[in-house]
């Protein structure tokens, strides 16, 4: 049900934040670790923190509604016939052949030959070939069971003559049900979002039943509310995250129905930066704007080097001059200063303040100095902040600009009834009004209407959080698949992307400036850059192959390497992965590995194979009742973890007026300080609650820590470490190593180039599924010719890879010119069981591009960040679903659909205390010590 949002108490959320409310238990607070003998968890036990969790935002129910079982039980059936029927042709043809045999040139042979054919194709003979002369031939017995046979055969063509209507009138019901479904609050608040016209579609559907969407809205609504069932991406209400709490007591985990969910909207991060560029770049705003040293600034002997303000970063020089020095030092000295109290300061100390302001803006223009609008990257309401600046500090003319960024900001911290979905959607058109009034209202005032931009786009996101504890897991079920899961840490040390790229820097770093060489950071971006620039130099193809293969992390572009280290990796991660495939295969198939063996192998590697110490890993749990012993978990992709996805949760649940426990970074290592990028690189997704020690102070980004917190790029150094022959940083300030992460929530590879190389060299940092880990057993080139089976893979109690079947879309079926889509969909499952796919899976398109060996970028990357790669669930049950395949297999650029089991199944997914049954996947670290050289 819904309720609206609480009058203000100490622990209502704040204004503007959304309550979506489901039936709850009597009321009860539980913090991240709540105290007491009951929550604490063994010092050995193998999670350093409780988990994260992430709730589908629709119940699984409104989706098994949609089923139309009986259609589906009849196909089932008449498929069933349709093997025994065939079953029974081929021996009854078998027994015919003697009898057309012995009939040598006789008239009726040629009948007798064609019923021969019929009962082997399962087709219903002509009068020619069964007739009273045609039965006059064959024996009795023989002519008996034919005759039964035909009977039957005639019985299945009714039954499958009658599957039109059944399915005709089931579907008529689940469109009723589909109707109800989709009136989930949840739901409508994130299709709102999702495809307002979809939206508008849906909102009349609800307000008569009589207007009933086309079929391709119905596919799409059904779409939308699988992705809504299934799935647990956190950027929508779709999905309600949360954290929970580890319980030593109980003996098995407890779904608590958490109560009202929060909802928190954002405008997309390059909205709010194009109008605060535009206003910056204005030169009326210059004076007033915040000017800094860039934080990359690196002085060598009489050189000054920094990362120039473009996509590429390249590494400027300009000469340690008094003038520049004098320029830096006040900068740092004096500050925060404007760009105009800079130039006045200058020019007091040298009289003449317009060279001064002249040469300050030359510094300006190369990248020695940024100057900004002070709004935090990391501010929770940046259009508040804007307004507030430019009511304090900007022209007379910008006045306008505050009022409608102001404006911008009410619109998202108005408050809607969650039950108002019309109040809803109009907030939204209302919100995107007041924003596209604000960006043109600030390209009038800036003379910049014209830009070739212009109009631009705005996209919103809503993300929703469960205050309290989500989940209350049992220690004692879960210890054991943690434990797993830590093997699971240390097998993938082998398998980062990155780790060719830290041994080919190790090689490099002793070759061109010695063992015990102390580079500046920004002196070793420049080596590189010229180094793998180079097809001449020697490490200049290692260097370059390197750096695709951790931005790409696919193991099948790993290159052939001349270093003896990396050739030695590429050994040890084929044997390591050999391990785990060639497991015992059990009764069901599943290649079982054992990990006590792959623990034995790891303490057989060399000391610069190193584990991440802290690996987060996305997963869900399958139940005891079908491991048959421990519950599982299902590996769904796994990162370097220190806190990562939790700081963003934790930051939503202050935003909605929560206080969670502090949160440090976990897996921290003793004398290491820690240090996070907290810039937010143009995505919101990287806003969160910050948890290292320091902020890396990174050019362009705009930070709220006090300057003793803040780590500039040219504080930091490059040194070998001796044990790994690694590359390690560390800071000159502090005389400390430095474990630098990207804890936010962007992809690494979208990071800038020199904090991506920061954050893969010297953090660990990697996304990585572990099943492509495993994929030495799929052909490797090529679209397949045939369906190709890939077991699952278990190590112990974690699942690594699910089940599945590469099918090339060419023998997918899809529906004929004419045929009626009962009949097609009776084809479709007979395939699906012909080749043992379940009646439960997801199903993701693959580029023709994905198999090419030497693809086209342009169309590998359209596939990569196209929505229609993302897999799609599907139950056989479900017309609507089934529709949904065969409109994948039809894409023309589509080379072939894999299909995944689902597992857990949706009858395994978590109940809750409501009764309702909701996918939940858990975010879990498991920390080690072995990490100490990454």
């Amino acid at each position: 049900m819904l309720v609206e949002r609480s009058p203000p108490t100490s622990t209502s959320p704040p204004a503007g934040r959304d309550v979506l409310a489901i039936p709850t238990e009597p009321p009860h607070r539980i913090g991240l670790a709540a105290a007491g003998p009951d929550t604490a968890p063994a010092a050995d036990f193998p999670a350093e923190a409780p988990p994260a969790v992430r709730i589908a935002g629709v119940a699984l129910s409104a989706l098994t509604r949609l089923r139309c079982d009986t259609s589906h039980a009849a196909m089932l059936a008449c498929l069933g016939t349709r093997e025994e029927l065939a079953s029974a042709g081929r021996q009854l043809s078998d027994e015919l052949y003697p009898v057309i045999g012995q009939l040598g040139a006789h008239t009726r042979k040629p009948g007798l030959v064609g019923l021969r054919r019929a009962v082997y194709q399962l087709r219903t003979p002509g009068e020619r070939e069964w007739n009273p002369d045609i039965r006059a031939l064959m024996p009795a017995l023989l002519r008996d069971r034919v005759s039964t046979w035909l009977g039957e055969l005639h019985d299945y063509h009714a039954r499958l003559a009658g599957l039109p209507d059944i399915l005709a009138s089931e579907t008529a019901d689940a469109r009723a049900e589909l109707r109800a479904a989709t009136e989930d609050p949840h739901f409508l608040r994130a299709l709102a979002l999702s495809s307002p016209a979809l939206s508008e579609v849906l909102a009349k559907w609800h307000a008569d039943p009589r207007r009933q969407p086309k079929r391709q809205s119905i596919g799409r609504l059904v779409k939308y509310l699988a992705r809504a069932a299934t799935k647990t991406s956190p950027f929508s209400t779709f999905t309600v995250s949360g954290l929970g709490r580890w319980d030593t007591s109980a003996a098995a985990t407890h779904y608590p129905a958490p109560g009202a969910a929060h909802c928190i909207l954002e405008l997309d991060r390059p909205a709010f930066e194009r109008v605060r560029d535009t206003l910056a770049d204005d030169p009326r705003s210059l004076p007033e704007l915040t000017v800094r040293v860039n934080p990359s600034v690196t002085v060598t002997g009489d050189a000054v080097r920094f990362l120039a303000p473009n996509p590429d970063e390249p590494v400027v020089t300009l000469p340690a001059s008094a003038a520049v020095t004098e320029v830096l030092r006040v900068a740092r000295e004096h500050g925060p200063l404007t760009v105009a109290e800079l130039g006045a300061h200058l020019g007091r100390v040298h009289g003449d303040p317009e060279a001064a302001g002249r040469f300050v803006g030359r510094l300006r223009s190369a990248g020695l100095l940024e100057a900004h609008l002070p709004v935090a990257d990391q501010s929770e309401r940046p259009f508040a902040d804007l307004a507030g600046w430019l009511g304090d500090h900007g022209p007379a003319e910008f006045a306008a600009c505050g009022v409608r960024a102001a404006h911008v900001d009410d619109e998202l911290e108005r408050s809607i009834p969650p039950a108002d979905s019309d109040a809803y959607r109009a907030r939204e058109r209302s919100l995107r009004q007041a924003y596209a009034a604000l960006d043109e209202t600030v390209r009038d005032v800036t003379s910049t209407a014209d830009a070739p931009d212009a109009p631009r786009p705005v996209t919103l996101h809503e993300s929703a959080v469960y205050r309290g504890a989500s989940a209350e897991c049992a220690t004692r079920e879960w210890e054991p698949a943690l434990r797993d899961l830590n093997v699971v840490r240390r097998w993938l040390a082998l398998h980062d992307p990155a780790a060719p790229m830290r041994l080919a820097l190790g090689s490099f770093l002793r070759a061109r400036f010695g063992p015990h060489a102390r580079v500046p950071l920004l002196d070793l971006h420049r080596a590189m850059q010229e180094e793998s620039g180079s097809d001449t130099s020697p490490f200049g193809p290692e260097l370059r192959s390197a750096m695709e293969l951790t931005s790409r992390a696919d193991p099948s572009m790993r290159r052939p390497s001349t270093l003896d280290r990396i050739r030695e990796l590429d050994r040890l991660e084929r044997a390591a992965t050999e391990e785990v495939l060639n497991g015992r295969v059990m009764a069901d198939g599943t290649v079982s590995a054992d990990p006590a063996r792959l623990t034995a192998l790891a303490d057989t590697w060399p000391a610069w194979a190193v584990p991440p110490r802290s690996l987060l890993c996305y997963v869900q749990q399958v139940p005891g009742h079908v491991s048959g012993g421990a519950p599982w978990l299902v590996v769904n992709s796994a990162t370097t973890g220190y806190g990562r996805a939790r700081n963003r949760i934790h930051q939503q649940l202050r935003t909605a007026g929560d206080t969670p426990d502090h949160i440090g970074v976990t897996g921290a290592e003793d004398g290491v300080v820690t240090a996070e990028f907290a810039g937010a690189f143009g995505i919101g997704l990287n806003r969160k609650q910050p948890t290292a020690d320091y902020e890396l102070d990174y050019p362009g980004a705009v930070s709220t820590r006090p300057p003793d917190e803040l780590l500039p790029l040219g504080d930091l150094a490059v040194t070998l470490d001796a044990e790994h022959d690694l590359p390690r940083l560390e800071s000159e300030t502090l005389g400390a190593r430095v474990k630098p992460l990207h804890l936010g929530m962007m992809a690494d590879a979208l990071l800038p180039p020199v904090a991506r190389l920061i954050a893969h060299v010297f953090g660990g940092t990697f996304l990585r599924h572990p099943a492509i880990t495993l994929r030495g057993d799929l052909a490797d080139s090529g679209i397949p010719d045939e369906v190709v089976y890939r077991p699952r893979v278990r190590l112990g109690n974690v699942v690594l890879r699910r089940a599945s079947w590469l099918a090339p879309t060419r023998l997918v079926p899809i529906p004929g010119p004419h045929e009626r889509y009962a009949d097609y969909l009776y084809r479709l499952l007979g395939w699906l069981r012909d080749h043992q796919i379940p009646e439960t899976y997801f199903v993701r398109p693959l580029s023709a591009a994905f198999f090419d060996a030497a693809p086209d970028p342009n169309a590998l990357l359209s596939w990569m960040f196209g929505k229609s790669r993302k897999p799609q669930f599907v139950d056989a049950k479900n017309p609507f679903l089934m529709d949904l395949l065969q409109r994948l297999a039809s894409e023309p650029h589509t080379g072939a659909l894999l299909f995944t089991e689902a597992l857990p199944t949706p009858e395994d997914a978590p109940r809750y205390a409501d009764g309702g049954q909701r996918v939940t996947e858990f975010i879990v670290e498991v920390s080690g010590t072995e990490g100490s050289g990454v």
